[in-house]
């Protein structure tokens, strides 16, 4: 706070602005992919004499953002380099504060302790927290007893907030005025502090530091400069504490098209501000965190990663598909020799039944995270994905029943059997049918049982309920089969 009365939380002496993987336009994923292209060739020519010239000439011409983002796909030796041929200390705060967690680990195993807390040290405290936590325990207090007092103070109050909540991602980075400043004052204020990011609006505070207010940055502009600022005052409306979680300035966000939301404690006094941009990163690893789920891997999605650590981390997933396996090999033994060609079918059963059971999954899923999915009404969702699944069941099982008796009747495709092409198509396109519905009433249910336990409903789309649906589709199919059979042919 200065003596004036201007409230201005300073964190960095440089700009640092953060880059995003998500979302990449395709003229930026064309530039990506040019720069990894010249990076590859440089480093082809590691044991030539010009190989050194050669990196610091491109990454001289080259931005830190996109070096850092690029480099997620280089090897760990190569990032070290690349940060290196980074001469000025600006441009390597810049790469430092844009690299991933992976990237942030293996330079800083490079640097002196002095060399990052310096780096830190010009990082508002969001960014610094995320170098913080990159570095091993032992490391980590070294470093932080390089820090300035205050800075280092203001890293431990952040970092005592719980990891996915506003406190850990707000920036403290703002203006906030008392009410009964003038236009002229605010806009001479902001101008001594050019190094604060110019948010879209500024805030006002009453006496004792409680947010009333706020005034967008566009007033500053066209009004004159004698006014009070509480003369063109605002009301907030979107208010947050460092507890909520991420996902409910997500929403506001989303809701309200907010640029910025207020950060306040339990008695309304201002803490910090939270950007669209810090909440970027979020939903990065969120994405990250989900198509990990979905591909069965569970692990933050990383450039690099060791052969051994790759195995044993999909392991676990591997095993329980493994299993579903034997359970259906268990399930394809049972069944009576004299009608193994319905075994022929299976793969078209469980290809069938799994896509359109992770339809309704992915749908309900994706209302679920929009919202549009009511927790004290979903029975009509239920109700409405079954059938939509049951009827595309339905369909498909008509119409495998009718194309297999046709093309069994006609150019006897599937060998000569003892079953008449009619009761083979009849069978199969029931027992389609039928693992369809089973497979959709489970697409539908796990989502919504996942949520309730408080587990991410992406989930539903990964290993463990396609090797269920793969079981029980299959025991399905026998099932109606086997019924079908002993109905029609005695068996």
């Amino acid at each position: 706070a200065s003596s004036s009365g201007g409230l201005v939380l300073k964190e960095s002496n440089s700009e640092v602005v953060s880059d995003h993987k998500y979302f990449v336009p395709k003229r930026y994923a064309v530039r990506d992919s040019l720069l990894y292209g010249k990076l590859s060739h440089i480093f082809s020519l590691y044991s030539q004499k010009h190989f050194w010239d050669e990196l610091l000439a491109l990454c001289s011409e080259s931005s830190p953002e996109d070096l850092a983002h690029v480099s997620q796909s280089c090897m760990a030796e190569q990032r070290i380099y690349i940060y290196e041929a980074l001469q000025t200390f600006a441009r390597r705060v810049k790469f430092f504060a844009s690299a991933g967690k992976s990237t942030k680990k293996v330079v800083a195993s490079t640097l002196c302790d002095e060399e990052i807390a310096e780096i830190i040290m010009h990082l508002p405290v969001d960014e610094a927290l995320l170098v913080i936590v990159a570095l091993s325990y032992g490391r980590e207090r070294r470093i932080m007893a390089l820090l300035d007092p205050k800075k280092s103070a203001k890293i431990v109050a952040q970092r005592g907030y719980v990891p996915g909540t506003v406190g850990r991602l707000m920036s403290r980075e703002f203006f906030a005025f008392q009410a009964d400043w003038t236009i002229g004052d605010a806009a001479a204020f902001i101008r001594e502090h050019p190094e604060i990011d110019f948010l879209l609006r500024v805030f006002i505070l009453n006496k004792i530091g409680a947010i009333c207010g706020c005034v967008p940055s566009r007033a500053l502009l066209i009004y004159p400069v004698n006014v009070p600022l509480k003369r063109v005052m605002r009301s907030i409306s979107q208010l947050v504490t460092p507890d909520s979680p991420i996902e409910e300035v997500i929403e506001i966000f989303d809701r309200y098209k907010d640029t910025d939301v207020p950060v306040v404690d339990s008695n309304g006094i201002l803490l910090g501000v939270i950007t669209y941009e810090d909440v970027l990163d979020s939903i990065e690893e969120k994405a990250d965190k989900t198509i990990a789920y979905i591909s069965g891997t569970e692990k933050e999605i990383e450039g690099e990663t060791p052969l051994l650590q790759g195995v044993f981390s999909r392991a676990p997933w591997l095993i329980i598909t493994l299993c579903a396996g034997l359970l259906n090999a268990g399930n394809l033994s049972r069944f009576p020799a004299k009608y193994r060609i319905l075994l022929h079918f299976v793969p078209m059963i469980n290809g069938m039944s799994g896509n359109v059971g992770l339809q309704c999954s992915t749908v309900l899923v994706r209302g679920i995270a929009a919202g549009l999915v009511p927790e004290r009404s979903t029975l009509p969702v239920i109700f409405r994905e079954i059938a939509i699944g049951a009827s595309a069941g339905l369909l498909f099982g008509f119409c495998a029943g009718c194309l297999i008796m046709f093309l069994q009747k006609l150019f006897c495709v599937y060998g000569a059997v003892e079953i008449y092409p009619w009761e083979l198509g009849l069978v199969v396109g029931i027992g389609l049918s039928g693992a369809c519905l089973f497979a959709t009433t489970l697409g539908v249910l796990f989502p919504l049982f996942f949520e309730k336990v408080g587990v991410d409903p992406a989930v539903a789309s990964g290993p463990i309920v396609t090797a269920i649906n793969d079981v029980t589709s299959t025991a399905m199919y026998f099932l109606f089969a086997q019924q079908m059979a002993s109905l029609f042919f005695g068996v």
